[in-house]
């Protein structure tokens, strides 16, 4: 008796040799790929488009000044600036996904169970436990660990390709508050595809002086 399961393996291959392979079908033709070669999907978005939702994606790790996204995590774990990746996470930790881009790939990587009535639960926090991650589960706790570690190996030796507005993009320095063009400080450039980006300059409301008890307030 052979009990080897490589051997196994051969040997019932060899055994089936005349056994026609099953023919799989495909309801759409069209999707078929007619030869080996390599092959792209069709673009669904434009260009422009899709450089602005990378673009967020990107911001979505590296934030800025003042604020930090949810998957800063893979910049300091990748230690390149050409990612960008978003953290999910549904009601009562259910679900967790951490989905995300490189330099030629995309990836997204999942933890749940099967049964969906049971949760992904927390974790308490303990000093005997280095670098822990503690609180309840999520996309950028549970998933995203898995994707960094991923997308290490798999980037390695890849260069780093830097984030570069394509035709139909432009760059405008717009006030953080409305969103109109910057008008003096407390502004940031934004990028808009050619024909949205804002036109009229941000004008600021002078708050309200109210009088109480004899005391000049102002109302904001």
């Amino acid at each position: 008796e052979n009990n080897d399961v490589e051997d196994v393996a051969i040997s019932r291959e060899q055994q089936n040799v005349s056994v026609p392979m099953p023919q799989l079908e495909q309801a759409n033709q069209a999707l078929v790929a007619k030869t080996g070669a390599q092959e792209y999907a069709p673009h669904v978005i434009n260009t422009p488009l899709a450089f602005l939702i990378k673009s967020a994606l990107n911001t979505n790790i590296f934030g800025e000044p003042g604020w930090q996204g949810t998957g800063w995590r893979a910049g300091r774990d990748l230690q390149r600036h050409d990612i960008g990746g978003k953290t999910g996470t549904t009601n009562s930790s259910k679900d967790a996904w951490f989905s995300g881009y490189g330099p030629g790939v995309v990836t997204s990587v999942w933890i749940g169970f099967d049964d969906h009535r049971r949760n992904l639960g927390h974790t308490t926090a303990s000093g005997a436990i280095k670098d822990q991650i503690s609180g309840y589960e999520g996309g950028a706790k549970s998933a995203q660990p898995a994707w960094d570690a991923y997308m290490k190996a798999v980037l390695e030796g890849v260069p780093e390709q830097p984030l570069t507005p394509p035709p139909g993009i432009v760059t405008v320095n717009i006030d953080r508050s409305t969103g109109q063009l910057a008008n003096g400080g407390n502004s940031r450039e934004e990028y808009f595809i050619e024909g949205t980006q804002p036109t009229q300059q941000a004008v600021h409301e002078v708050g309200t002086t109210i009088i109480d008890n004899g005391e000049a307030q102002e109302l904001f």
